[in-house]
């Protein structure tokens, strides 16, 4: 008998969708799948892959003496690093010695019964770990209370309800409160929670028992926190996929992994067991169709992630015979081990897994009492907060939402991020979904003021339909007459300046045509991406801007003469060519000199720019030409005293 009997479950994983197992769910219809995820680390999916790959054949091979050791731990974080850009130079396989490391945890991803379980945790006082509430800082979070400072075993439950209170006071999906990792003895406590997973892991004899098991000690490594970086993707992406695999079950497959600091270790199973059904999923379901999460891959996807996908081990693995081994037993025991998830909350989960139309209404029928339920902390991320309404958008399940709004679902609940189910549809991106929600919706008497409720950033519905949407929910939104396209969010963003942040320029075209206001904010981002096409359009729409310094100021830095040319030529209001337009009093000619712009320097001179004027400092466009790159100076110098000699002069006398 091998060691990883489960590692059937990874040669059956359809390798076109493999990256699941390292990208979490909840970016998979966001990111485009594995694309954001790759940009963002390139080299990372195959540096997993690699990684549990290689690893799980190591164990694998290693016979039945094989236990955990810290080594195999250091093995997994370098292997994880390995070609991965963001990472190198962060001693791939080194532990932490005393150097700081900190994040924030949300609401979102904590429990009360978490928190409990995490200030008793053996090694978190004796290592000098720190947590509490405070603000983030360039060399770490400052604390406004250390909840560990004085803390006895008899003020432990009162007090992680309070702190789970505190956190979502602040906001469901908002941070402020933050863990200072151990800093001391990180060594001596990898060592001793290695040693006892060894020894539990030996002990336990069901299922249910080992899981617990290994849940509990990839909490213990996922707290102790100990290398630089890439902790997750060693303990959770990595190292408990192989203790699964140990066990014949499936790899986890992830909506939301990073719960295993302050989630409780019975919670955790849970989460596990959603992890490993979701592979189960993708295994029965690829030639069908993955619909996980609200994203499908398509065929070109698939072929594009294939001419990336390079793993030696893997390879091996899909070359493996397992045919020694009885594959019904374990696909029998994964099926036992996943039964008790049919007991919970089986109308929410049916939202993201059902979607045979006969299936959904027979839950539905049973289930009449979960329609509008919220579901409360501890239960896998996923469904906090959320009703069957919220799940069912997300996932884009049209016959379960055609079902809830034909029982009477309430739109108007808002889940635990102060999001509607309308917010959700918003954020799909999916006409077909929202037009089911805005229709059901403009039938509901308070259809007014469910169409501007704003989220806990506050933005409403249309702020997420002009972010990640397109032209066609923005106008089946704007057809209400009901919606306020200037509102600005908690940030001050508003619907067209997130559209063009997003690169949704079909959105913000949209906008454009619609009267939709410009701000200094959306004009800053314009001229930070130099989008001379975007800007020219936003002039076009907005001729009041020509009487403004301030857009002025981005004509010249674009270096568009055309543009130039209209602020200098608007009627009534245009223009002056010598007003000062920079910090420093700089006219025109001044900054088209200092940005090396021989052309519309050029075009400046010869519509009367004066040479002459200076600005705060006593400079002329002269002192200019001394700020631009060398290649460009002749030029310029021989162009600005062609139109006043006189100019050296001056330069001279002054230096």
């Amino acid at each position: 008998m091998p060691n990883l009997p489960g590692l059937f479950f990874l040669k059956s994983y359809p390798p076109e969708q493999i990256w699941r197992l390292f990208v979490d769910g909840r970016f998979w219809s966001k990111e485009n799948g594995w694309h954001g995820y790759e940009s963002r680390e390139r080299g990372s999916i195959n540096a997993a892959l690699e990684s549990l790959c290689s690893i799980a054949l190591q164990v694998d091979k290693a016979g039945e003496k094989f236990e955990l050791s810290v080594d195999l731990i250091k093995d997994i974080h370098k292997k994880c690093g390995r070609k991965v850009e963001e990472l190198e130079d962060k001693g791939p396989g080194e532990l932490r010695t005393d150097e700081p490391v900190s994040f924030g945890i949300p609401a979102a991803r904590a429990s009360i019964k978490g928190i409990e379980e995490f200030l008793q945790l053996f090694f978190l006082i004796e290592g000098k770990a720190q947590f509490g509430p405070g603000k983030p800082g360039p060399f770490g979070p400052s604390f406004t209370t250390d909840y560990f400072q004085d803390l006895t075993p008899d003020k432990v439950p009162k007090l992680a309800k309070k702190i789970y209170d505190d956190m979502s006071a602040y906001g469901h999906s908002n941070t402020n409160h933050f863990y200072l990792a151990v800093r001391e003895h990180v060594d001596v406590f990898l060592e001793a929670i290695t040693q006892s997973y060894n020894k539990e892991i030996k002990d336990a004899k069901t299922l249910d028992e080992k899981l617990q098991v290994i849940a509990k000690h990839i909490r213990y490594y996922e707290v102790l926190h100990p290398f630089k970086d890439a902790n997750g993707r060693t303990f959770v992406n990595n190292l408990l996929n192989i203790l699964l695999m140990q066990q014949g079950l499936p790899p986890a497959t992830f909506y939301e992994p990073n719960v295993f600091d302050l989630y409780s270790a019975d919670e955790l199973v849970i989460v596990i067991k959603e992890a490993i059904f979701n592979t189960v999923e993708i295994i029965e379901q690829n030639k069908k169709g993955i619909f996980l999460y609200g994203y499908n891959a398509t065929p070109q996807d698939n072929i594009k992630f294939m001419e990336m996908l390079d793993s030696p081990s893997y390879k091996e693995i899909r070359d493996t015979d397992f045919s020694f081994l009885d594959i019904s037993i374990l696909q029998e025991n994964t099926q036992d081990c996943l039964a008790s998830l049919n007991e919970m909350y089986p109308l929410h989960r049916g939202a993201i897994y059902l979607s045979d139309p006969s299936d959904i209404k027979g839950l539905v029928a049973a289930h009449q009492s979960e329609i509008n339920e919220r579901i409360k902390q501890g239960s896998p991320p996923i469904y906090v907060g959320k009703t069957p309404i919220h799940l069912a958008v997300i996932m884009r399940n049209s016959a379960m939402i055609d079902e809830l709004i034909a029982n009477k679902a309430d739109l108007s609940i808002q889940d635990y991020d102060g999001k509607t189910a309308l917010h959700y549809a918003a954020e799909s991106g999916n006409i077909q979904v929202m037009g089911k929600i805005l229709t059901a919706l403009l039938l509901q008497d308070n259809a007014l003021n469910v169409l501007n409720i704003k989220d806990n950033q506050g933005k409403t519905a249309f702020h997420y339909a002009a972010e990640y949407g397109n032209s066609e929910l923005v106008m089946a939104l704007t057809s209400t007459n009901e919606i306020q396209i200037n509102e600005p969010d908690n940030r001050g963003s508003s619907p067209i300046l997130l559209a063009y942040k997003n690169h949704k320029l079909d959105v913000f075209e949209k906008l454009l045509e619609s009267g939709a206001e410009i701000s200094k904010e959306l004009l800053d981002e314009v001229l930070i991406r130099k989008d001379k096409e975007a800007f020219t359009k936003i002039i076009a729409k907005n001729k009041q801007l020509l009487a403004s310094k301030e857009a002025f100021y981005i004509a010249v830095c674009l270096g568009s003469i055309s543009l130039v040319k209209q602020f200098l030529q608007a009627k009534d209001n245009g223009i002056d060519i010598n007003t000062p337009i920079t910090k420093d009093k700089g006219t025109p000619l001044m900054l088209a000199t200092q940005r090396g712009d021989t052309r519309l320097v050029n075009y400046l001179l010869r519509k009367g720019a004066d040479t002459s004027l200076t600005d705060v400092r006593g400079h002329t466009a002269l002192h200019y030409v001394f700020y631009t790159k060398e290649e460009n100076r002749e030029a310029l110098i021989k162009r600005i005293l062609k139109q006043d000699k006189g100019l050296i002069i001056t330069l001279a006398s002054k230096s």
